[in-house]
């Protein structure tokens, strides 16, 4: 019941007046299965409180838009079995943000010096810009550490070659 109010309440303060159903509009996945992320959220929440898979996914869904010419949202940026890149295992969560605020301050620069387009290569790399869901709540909520989710989706992937896929847990649980 809270993530659906959540879902549907406007925030001017970090989006805009606008809600999770706008951002989705924007971000051109309004024919996602919300049902589905709805239940990506609610699990989450049961670790991180109420409010905090909200407003992660709005920030992300917010990020993502603003690169979304060249880096348009899938489905497969909803898969938590993606496992984690090696150079974010030991990043805390206020470094990635560092790197990405970083990263954001050299692209906007008028005139690059040789170090600074070596540096944005080297970020680049790491792809802030563009980071699925699932590496997004690592990186901004637990610091790039495995992350809720994937122990959940981790448990079902078990329970599926145990007992079938579809017994234990939904064909579909966690994946869009």
């Amino acid at each position: 019941q809270n993530i659906e109010n959540l879902w549907n309440q406007k925030s001017d303060s970090r989006w805009n007046g606008k809600n999770i159903e706008d951002l989705m509009s924007e971000a051109k996945i309004s024919n996602f299965d919300k049902k589905t992320i709805k239940e990506m959220l609610t699990v989450l929440a049961y670790n991180a409180g109420p409010n905090k898979p909200i407003i992660l996914f709005g920030d992300w869904l917010q990020s993502r838009i603003q690169n979304l010419k060249k880096y348009s949202i899938t489905k497969q940026d909803f898969d938590f079995k993606i496992p984690i890149q090696d150079e974010f295992k030991k990043m805390t969560a206020s470094e990635a943000g560092a790197m990405k605020q970083e990263y954001k301050d050299l692209s906007a620069k008028k005139k690059k010096t040789e170090q600074d387009k070596k540096r944005i290569a080297q970020l680049d790399t790491l792809k802030l810009d563009r980071l699925d869901f699932s590496n997004y709540i690592r990186a901004y909520h637990t610091g790039f550490a495995k992350g809720y989710l994937k122990y959940v989706r981790d448990a079902a992937d078990v329970l599926d070659k145990t007992f079938g896929k579809g017994v234990c847990t939904p064909k579909t649980f966690l994946e869009l």
